[in-house]
Order: C-alpha cells, then sequence, then structure tokens
C-alpha cells in the first residue's frame, strides 16, 4: 500500500464526502419521492406494461434471474430517457453519455507497469459503474488509487519516467473497442425507428458497455496479433538509442487516446449546452413547452406513475 501526503488525505477525505453525495443525490432522493420502492413493487409484482400505455416491459434477457430483474429496472428507468417522450430527460442522457471518457481513463489506468491488479481490472469498475452508478463507483475507485498506487504516493519526474506501458496495443485498441462497444450501442439506443420490444433490447445491450467494449478490445489484439509476430513489451536497457524511440511512441499513442477522451467529453457537453441555448435564445425553432420541464419533476412524476401503475 502506498503511503500518503497530505494532500492525497485532503483529497481521499474530499472523494468520501462527493461520493456521500452521490449517493444521496442516486438513492436517497429516488427513495424518499417514492421512485424506488415503486420500481421495486413493480418489478416483483408488475403489472409489467409501461405506464400510460399498452407496451408490455421486457423481463427476460439472459435467463440469469438476478441479472434480468436488473435489466428490467434498468429498461424503466432508461424508458423516458431514451423513448422521445420527455426531450429533457433525453437531453440529460445525452449529457451523462460522456462517462465514456471515464472509461477510457479507467483503461489507460490499467495498462500502467506500476499500478496493482485491482486497478487493472476496467471492466469490474465499469460493471460497477453501471450496477451502482458512476456517481458512487468512481469515487471509490479514486480513492483505492490513492490508497494502492504508486504514482499516487510519488508525483515525481522520475516515478513518472518510470511508468510505463504493459503494451501499447492495449492502448491502441480503447478507441475502437469504446466506439464499437458504447458509442454505436448508444446511438442504436437512442434510435426511433426499431419496435419498442426490440428498443428495450438495445437498452439492455447498452446496460453491458463495459464487457462488449472488453471483448471487442480483445478480439482486436487478437487479430492483430496474428497479423505481427513482433512483441511490444517495455525493454529493460540502458541505452538511450533504445528506449528513447519506444518511450516516444508511448507518449504518441497516449496523447491520442487522451485526446480522443477529451473530444468525446467536449462533444458532449457542447451539444446539450447549444441546445440549451437553442431553446433560450431561438424558441421559435422548438415545439410548445418542449425542454422546459424540470428532470427532477420528470423523475418524480415518473415514479408516481410507476406507483399508481402497480
Amino acid at each position: 500500500m502506498a503511503s500518503r501526503d497530505s494532500t492525497s488525505s485532503r483529497a481521499i477525505l474530499a472523494l468520501s464526502l462527493i461520493g456521500a453525495f452521490g449517493v444521496n443525490s442516486m438513492y436517497g432522493l429516488a427513495w424518499r419521492n417514492g421512485y424506488i420502492p415503486s420500481l421495486l413493487r413493480l418489478r416483483d409484482h408488475g403489472p409489467y406494461i409501461f405506464p400510460g400505455s399498452n407496451i408490455p416491459i421486457l423481463t427476460r434477457f439472459t435467463g440469469i434471474n438476478i441479472l434480468d430483474k436488473a435489466l428490467t429496472l434498468a429498461g424503466v428507468m432508461f424508458a423516458t430517457v431514451t423513448d422521445g417522450s420527455a426531450p429533457a430527460s433525453s437531453l440529460y442522457g445525452c449529457e451523462t453519455k460522456q462517462q465514456g471518457k471515464y472509461y477510457v481513463l479507467v483503461s489507460l489506468e490499467k495498462t500502467m507497469t506500476m499500478e496493482m491488479l485491482i486497478l487493472r481490472r476496467a471492466v469490474l469498475w465499469g460493471c460497477a459503474s453501471q450496477g451502482v452508478g458512476y456517481g458512487f463507483t468512481m469515487p471509490i475507485y479514486s480513492i483505492v488509487h490513492l490508497f494502492c498506487s504508486p504514482s499516487a504516493a510519488d508525483r515525481s519526474p522520475t516515478m513518472a519516467q518510470g511508468v510505463r506501458l504493459s503494451s501499447t496495443k492495449s492502448v491502441e485498441t480503447i478507441i475502437p473497442s469504446l466506439i464499437l462497444g458504447y458509442v454505436v450501442p448508444s446511438v442504436l439506443m437512442a434510435i426511433l425507428l426499431f419496435s419498442p420490444t426490440f428498443h428495450q433490447w438495445l437498452g439492455g445491450l447498452w446496460q453491458g458497455y463495459p464487457v462488449w467494449v472488453t471483448l471487442i478490445q480483445y478480439g482486436i489484439e487478437c487479430v492483430r496479433s496474428m497479423r505481427s509476430d513482433a512483441e511490444d513489451k517495455p525493454k529493460a536497457t540502458t541505452s538511450n538509442t533504445l528506449v528513447e524511440p519506444s518511450r516516444v511512441g508511448e507518449k504518441r499513442i497516449l496523447h491520442r487516446a487522451y485526446l480522443f477522451a477529451f473530444a468525446f467529453s467536449a462533444t458532449t457537453n457542447v451539444v446539450t449546452y447549444g441546445v440549451l441555448a437553442s431553446v433560450k435564445f431561438f424558441p421559435s425553432l422548438f415545439s410548445d413547452h418542449i425542454l422546459l420541464v424540470s428532470l427532477c419533476r420528470s423523475s418524480r412524476d415518473s415514479g408516481r406513475e410507476i406507483y399508481l401503475a402497480g
């Protein structure tokens, strides 16, 4: 376990407070306004139709009871975000899709040769984020990083130079695997041209994006390995002529990955705030009352509708 200085201790305290705030924001509020009890009642007793419609709620995805129940709840929770009935919720969903950039960062951390084993399981942290919420999972990940990572305890230039990539191939495959495993399912889930049942299947597919990203990344690496026999491992040598080109290549690959994460985050934020600004300054471009219902009220009303339907 890495020793901690006062800066790390303050960061851990701040992250703990952020995590507590996230739990209260996600679960405390949803429990107090009746949303969680309504979801649980719907899960256990039905009726398995969406409130205000005759569209059946898909309750079987994998055949594994605990996963099917979780995906059923997720389908209900994300229904108004993706079916076009609540534009404000859909816009909020677009903004929160920037969480993809955090998965890029976690995936990059797992390629660092000095990181602990628990920090090198990006798929587990991604699944935890999907299962219990990003606002709860990422503060814990950050705290574990500060506790366990040698690079968090020693921020000297020497330590920074000593951190190498276990494989540049893994970093090179992060971007295409995230596009295919995260961006494409997100876009498909938002398209309104499919039937309600198929749309729920797409929502269930999106929930498992950390697994799909990992499998696609592994597949791409296997294909590349079959095409090339050259091994790409950090070389322990004192010769600057051999180390420097490898280090420059690592920096170039990392720069491309970090740039993708930044561009992904910036795009979702710019689109979100661009739409909000358009609604504010050019309301004639939109239908009456569109995007004007607050998200808090939408969540509260959705919980009440499910409660009444149950």
